[in-house]
């Protein structure tokens, strides 16, 4: 770690009595900024001077990072080599103008020695003159260089930097760069662990590793034995772990080793936690994952693994269930309150195993620490399953609290791959209907349907709710129905709130969404399934839908879902009759959904054969539009009028090219209208 400034008191502080009297004269020589000056000085008297200005900047710096060291510090039991904080980093970034104040103050406006007799009014006059601000950052300069001078493995930085500028290059020739490799590994062997803890050094070895070959990565790698958890706790050296295990795979297993055992000290701090996520996310296989994830639950599975999962361990009393729950909250509250859940999926993954154990009154605990965080880890798988229980698990206060945390990020939370599983779980669980229409779906961008494939799974699920004909089981298993309110009522409430804007969304592109294997299903369920009154319904099969048909549309997706509107209640039906899961979500709500599709199916059918026409439907049944004629030949509020004007061109659907010809012509002649 770089040296830290030294925090001078300030001249009001009270103090220690000196301990020799040169010192004591020093203080007494100092001007008080406080007392009454006259003159000058007395106008000058509320001028802040560099150093005081640096003073009230790096003090509460110094006081951050302190604070942080010593969290850091408890937590992992005294180990040495850890790195700072983002906060820290963060700070250095801020504050690198004054990190070259030397132990004394040295900062080119000297309150002691040649400046202690001078007035501030005299010390704010040189404060800003351009001369004097130039000699004090070349004495600072200096002064650094002599301070860096000390260390022993400066000059080999300094030279390394330059070889290092030129590694770097992406345009650098293969011979070049694989020539100063060569050189660089020379100069570096049985250096390395001299040079991982420092800033610009540890950069300079990620290069190395990152353009090396097998064999220098892994003579690097041997040197730095035994130090990847030291290095991983550095804010510099984290990198390099990184490195190693993306560019070296010989390595790997080594590095991982290394870890197994110090997972539960390590995963909440600020910064091995990261490398540790990395391991877990990107490196281990599921079994070695669950080894990790053990060693949070009890100290012996830090060298004793198993591959029983925990529930089975407690049951058989292999583990005790209070200890484990115990040891999970110790590292899952650090974790909460530091704001790092949302990065950690194996702590997320811990807190999962904790909702398993955990009695109602513990579970209640937590959620309602993790209610203001759940937007920030619900895209992760765990994460969401995690929001998903959350909502389940919420009083009705609790989710007015929830929801307002998701108000700017409900348009994110749907293009999630999981993230959208929480609003499906809104859907399906939140009585509140009217909280769900002006805090949910009045933040729908319906702009987005035809990019979104998951923004459309929502507005299916507002559609036609948890159907196994658009959901897999895997999202269905998630979902917790947890509301009071009848299921079917709360799904047509939401349904009326949200079907005017969809519908008015859906309309605009209609037949180019038709066109579109995912988006015309989306199209098929809009107009079958959202609350319209009939004329509104008839309207777009019959001025928006058969007008583009008669202009020439004859694309064989569009067809096929045209198809699938006029024959709706009979594929509906036969899926409803294996489903585990009915779409009416309780029986009355069953029955009232299927004279609801029945009616809405006959509408549509008659609707569009009375907009086509003799001619247009004569021309499908000829053409490509084979399938859409005979299932409004075989419907039983279209066949009267369909199968009539369809065998006046039998023949020439006999003699036709196209798949269900036969069939269709067969239709026409058996059947008796």
């Amino acid at each position: 770690m770089p040296p830290k400034p030294t925090k001078r008191r300030s001249s009001d502080d009270s103090a220690p009595a000196p301990a020799s009297a040169s010192a004591a004269s020093k203080k007494k020589s100092r001007p008080n900024s406080s007392a009454p000056q006259s003159g000058p000085a007395s106008a000058s008297a509320g001028v802040k001077t560099a150093a005081d200005k640096k003073k009230s900047i790096v003090a509460p710096r110094d006081e951050k990072k302190a604070a942080l060291q010593r969290q850091d510090d408890e937590e992992s039991d005294g180990d040495e080599g850890e790195g700072w904080s983002d906060l820290e980093a963060e700070a250095d970034e801020a504050f690198e103008d004054y990190e070259d104040v030397d132990e004394d103050g040295e900062d080119g406006m000297d309150v002691d020695g040649e400046d202690a007799d001078k007035t501030p009014a005299q010390v704010a006059k040189e404060a800003r003159d351009p001369a004097a601000q130039r000699e004090s950052r070349e004495k600072q300069k200096e002064l650094k260089l002599l301070r860096k001078a000390k260390d022993p493995v400066y000059p080999l930085v300094q030279a390394l930097k330059k070889s290092w500028e030129k590694l770097r290059r992406s345009d650098l020739p293969a011979v070049d760069r694989t020539k100063l490799m060569a050189e660089m590994m020379s100069a570096v062997t049985g250096n390395v662990a001299d040079l991982i803890f420092k800033h610009d050094a540890s950069r300079i070895v990620q290069c190395m590793v990152k353009y090396g070959n097998e064999k220098q990565r892994l003579l690097i790698a041997n040197e730095l034995k035994g130090k990847f958890v030291e290095l991983s706790r550095s804010m510099y050296g984290r990198f390099i772990t990184l490195r190693f295990l993306k560019y070296t795979t010989a390595a790997r297993p080594s590095i991982l080793a290394e870890f197994r055992g110090h997972v539960s000290k390590n995963i909440k701090h600020m910064i091995t936690s990261y490398v540790l996520e990395s391991i877990y996310a990107d490196y281990c296989n599921a079994k070695e994952r669950y080894h990790m994830i053990q060693e949070l639950y009890h100290p012996r599975f830090r060298q004793f693994k198993t591959d029983e999962p925990l529930s089975q361990l407690v049951a058989d009393g292999k583990v005790d269930k209070k200890q484990v729950l115990y040891n999970l909250k110790q590292v899952i509250d650090p974790v909460i309150a530091k704001g790092i859940l949302g990065d950690l999926t194996l702590v997320q993954r811990a807190v999962l195993d904790y909702l398993d154990l955990a009695s109602d009154e513990e579970k209640t605990a937590l959620f309602e620490a993790l209610h203001p965080e759940l937007v920030a880890f619900l895209h992760t798988r765990e994460g969401a399953q995690i929001a998903v229980r959350a909502l389940a698990h919420a009083t009705a206060k609790d989710r007015k609290t929830i929801v307002k945390t998701f108000k700017d990020y409900v348009m994110k939370i749907a293009n999630e791959e999981y993230g959208h599983w929480v609003l499906l779980e809104w859907l399906a669980t939140v009585d509140d209907t009217k909280l769900t229409a002006t805090s949910v779906v009045k933040e729908f961008d319906m702009n987005q349907i035809p990019e979104s494939k998951y923004f459309r799974k929502v507005l299916l699920f507002v559609l036609v709710g948890a159907s196994s004909r658009h959901f897999a089981p895997v999202v269905l298993d998630q979902l917790i129905p947890a509301g009071k309110k009848d299921a079917w009522k709360r799904h047509c409430e939401v349904l009326d709130y949200a079907s005017g804007a969809i519908v008015d969304a859906t309309r605009e592109s209609l037949v180019e969404w038709l066109k579109d294997a995912d988006l015309g299903t989306f199209v098929v369920e809009v107009v079958m399934r959202a609350h319209l009154d009939d004329a509104a319904r008839a309207d777009i099969i019959k001025n928006v839908l058969v007008p583009a048909i008669a202009a020439g549309e004859r694309d064989a997706t569009l067809l096929r879902n045209v198809k699938s509107m006029v024959q709706y209640h009979e594929h509906w039906a036969k899926n409803q009759a294996k489903a585990k899961v009915k779409e009416g979500m309780t029986e009355d709500g069953h029955k009232e959904l299927s004279e609801r599709t029945r009616a809405t199916s006959a509408l549509v059918a008659k609707t569009f054969v009375e907009a086509a026409g003799k001619e247009l439907l004569q021309a499908l049944a000829t053409s490509e539009g084979t399938f859409v004629s005979l299932a409004l030949a075989e419907g039983e509020a279209t066949k009267e009028a369909v199968v009539p004007m369809l065998r006046e061109v039998v023949d020439e659907i006999e003699q036709g090219e196209s798949k269900g010809a036969a069939l269709l012509a067969k239709v026409v002649k058996e059947t008796k209208v």
